[in-house]
């Protein structure tokens, strides 16, 4: 019974999860761009900062919390963000560059079919069988913020282009048929984008390292449900303890479902039983009273034979 009671904390014990939600080697090393690998840094530190912070609350880890959050602060992702979109750094700039060389000639097709769309458009005269001004408005705007957002994407990738090949956001601009001059690689500017991933990897690297914060976070977590742990007893809950150093207790309660699904069964077991003997004791009252007037009524069959055979 005893070991039944501790099935919630042997059962915890025995799922504990890795923690490294949202840093996968794979995702991390194969994102396209820093900001994809910022996304799964922030992802990760929310969720370890959440993960702490539970923890704190039912063991004494307070400070180990307050330690991971001032280093996530120190961190800054948001300036990191900033710093790689301002200086148009590229994690990969062979891939992104290649990849934005495609993509501009699709953009400009767009554009140019969204302008002759409106052109179009504008030349309509709202008439009892045309569309109406409000609706005739309302395209217009759609298609001035289509043709302004893609003209938005077309020169962001030419200004990270131009980052590593000064000139070629003029060349493009100015080019004639398909000839657009790609000038010398910006050496400077690889080793600046090399030195900001360095940055990126350090943080990555204290979180996912052998003696990172994940690896940190799971060594609390597993003292608490595997040494800290015990099980009392409090009426007919189970009560789960978690005791933290030698300061103070905290107690969360489970109820013990399982405990609960045993006595449960014990209990329907003593009833069905009772139940089947009741009704097998009512089965053999019924089938000895049957007998009885069997016996009663071949009795009075013989009596009225003989008293037949007297007379003859």
């Amino acid at each position: 019974m005893t070991a039944l009671a501790e099935y919630p904390v042997t059962l915890q014990q025995s799922t504990l999860l890795e923690e490294n939600i949202y840093l996968r080697e794979d995702d991390y090393k194969n994102a396209l761009t820093f900001e994809d690998q910022i996304g799964y840094l922030r992802k990760q530190i929310d969720y370890l900062s959440g993960r702490y912070l539970a923890l704190a609350e039912i063991a004494n880890f307070s400070a180990d919390k307050q330690s991971f959050d001032a280093w996530a602060q120190r961190q800054d992702l948001d300036s990191l963000l900033v710093e790689a979109r301002v200086n148009n750094y590229l994690k990969d700039y062979n891939v992104s560059i290649g990849k934005y060389e495609n993509l501009l000639k699709e953009i400009d097709d767009k554009i140019e079919d969204k302008k002759a769309v409106l052109e179009g458009v504008t030349g309509v005269v709202p008439g009892k069988d045309a569309i109406s001004s409000d609706n005739l408005a309302g395209v217009v705007r759609d298609l001035e913020d289509e043709i302004t957002h893609l003209t938005r994407q077309k020169t962001t990738m030419l200004n990270y282009i131009d980052a590593y090949y000064p000139g070629y956001k003029n060349s493009y601009e100015r080019r004639s048929a398909d000839s657009v001059v790609k000038g010398a690689l910006a050496e400077a500017h690889v080793q600046e984008a090399a030195a900001f991933s360095a940055k990126i990897d350090s943080v990555y690297n204290n979180l996912v390292g052998e003696d990172g914060y994940i690896a940190h976070y799971e060594d609390l977590r597993n003292k608490v449900y595997s040494n800290l742990a015990n099980v009392v007893y409090s009426s007919s809950r189970v009560v789960t303890e978690y005791h933290a150093h030698d300061v103070g207790l905290a107690i969360t309660l489970v109820v013990s479902l399982l405990l609960g699904v045993l006595l449960g069964g014990v209990v329907a077991f003593i009833v069905g039983t009772t139940r089947l003997r009741a009704v097998a004791a009512a089965k053999e009252k019924e089938a000895a009273s049957s007998n009885n007037g069997m016996a009663v009524i071949q009795g009075s069959a013989s009596t009225k034979n003989e008293q037949r055979n007297a007379r003859g």
